[in-house]
């Protein structure tokens, strides 16, 4: 047991001057100064003074380079290993370890083994995967694969994207590092929480019953049929006809939309044309069919310019899409069984509107 009296503490937040009892690696607790002594069954605690100092959560540095740096002046320009020893003197107690710009004679095989052993030591570390030049050099054959299949490897870093030292990588090249860094956080996590991912784009708004069935069912729409041959989309009739303002209160109700583009044609609404996502380009045809609505989204602005008499509806990528989840929840269910379906909680239109 450690007693640190009359200590400023931080929590981070400052908690003022207290007195700290820790029973091994163990903060057991924490009272005001002056009123925990070491006395009774705390006879036998290690006191500390701690007039003047500070108490503090150690201090997370996530970029260090922990096999050392420099070496841009010649091999002797090479800097030591970083040390737990060294790391601690100044509070810090989690670190992050990166190559930087030798790739070569430092390599990730050595910068993962010096974080494993940081780790054995006490440390809490974890490491990047990569180093300055594009592309970036992995321990396995890609940088998804580092950060799912190996512990420590928590991202990709340090990757140098302007300045004389890099490979001067290109757009693409370096929004394809971030997406593959993306995709092995989320598999990481799936796998921490013991969850198979399968994630397919599929035909599901052409199919019977898919995307563009449900929408025009949640709309309420009749005689539902095929807007063209390539059955994307769907146009039916309301049961009776209703102004514009009306449909569109019913839109967003109905949907859960945020909000709405839209673009005023005749201002009645009857017969209906959906298109789940992004169908834009399907204008024509519901307006060649008749319709005198068009509900999609991800529209442009010169889909609004000659609508011709269109009620053009711009309900949001998300809303016109997610409302398919609950059928394809049903019919998971109905052909499995035993697997457990929900749908997710978290996922949302990311689009908001500030009104």
């Amino acid at each position: 047991m450690i007693l640190f009296q009359n200590i400023d503490v931080y929590a981070p937040e400052y908690l003022g001057r207290k007195d700290v009892l820790t029973v091994y690696d163990k903060i057991v607790k924490i009272a005001d100064a002056g009123t925990i002594t070491a006395d009774g069954l705390l006879s036998g605690a290690e006191t500390v003074d701690g007039t003047g100092l500070v108490l503090t959560p150690g201090f997370v540095d996530c970029h260090v380079h922990v096999l050392g740096g420099g070496g841009e002046g010649g091999f002797a320009n090479r800097t030591p290993e970083a040390t737990m020893e060294g790391l601690n003197k100044f509070g810090v107690t989690t670190v992050v370890g990166c190559l930087g710009t030798d790739g070569i004679g430092r390599d990730m095989c050595a910068l993962v083994a010096k974080t494993k052993g940081l780790r054995e030591q006490g440390m809490s570390a974890w490491c990047y995967t990569g180093s300055y030049q594009v592309p970036v050099r992995t321990l396995t054959d890609g940088i998804t694969k580092d950060i799912m299949m190996i512990e420590e490897i928590i991202g990709t870093g340090e990757i140098a994207i302007s300045d004389h030292r890099s490979s001067q990588p290109t757009f693409e090249e370096f929004a394809r590092l971030a997406a593959d860094t993306r995709l092995g956080g989320v598999l990481t996590t799936l796998v921490k929480n013991d969850i198979s991912a399968i994630c397919m784009h599929t035909n599901l708004d052409a199919a019977d019953g898919g995307v563009n069935d449900c929408l025009a069912k949640k709309l309420g729409l009749n005689d539902v049929f095929l807007l063209n041959d390539e059955k994307i989309g769907r146009i039916g009739t309301l049961s009776c006809e209703k102004g514009l303002e009306e449909f569109l209160r019913d839109v967003i109700e109905l949907l859960g939309c945020g909000g709405l583009r839209y673009c005023r044609g005749s201002g009645r609404v009857h017969r209906v044309a959906v298109g789940g996502g992004a169908c834009g380009e399907y204008i024509p045809q519901a307006i060649a069919q008749g319709c005198d609505t068009f509900v999609t989204s991800d529209l442009r602005y010169n889909d609004f310019l000659d609508t011709r008499g269109l009620n053009l509806i711009d309900a949001g990528h998300f809303p016109t899409e997610n409302i398919v989840c609950p059928t394809v929840k049903a019919y998971l269910e109905e052909h499995f069984p035993e697997v457990k379906t929900v749908i997710s909680t978290s996922h949302r239109d990311v689009i908001q509107y500030y009104l």
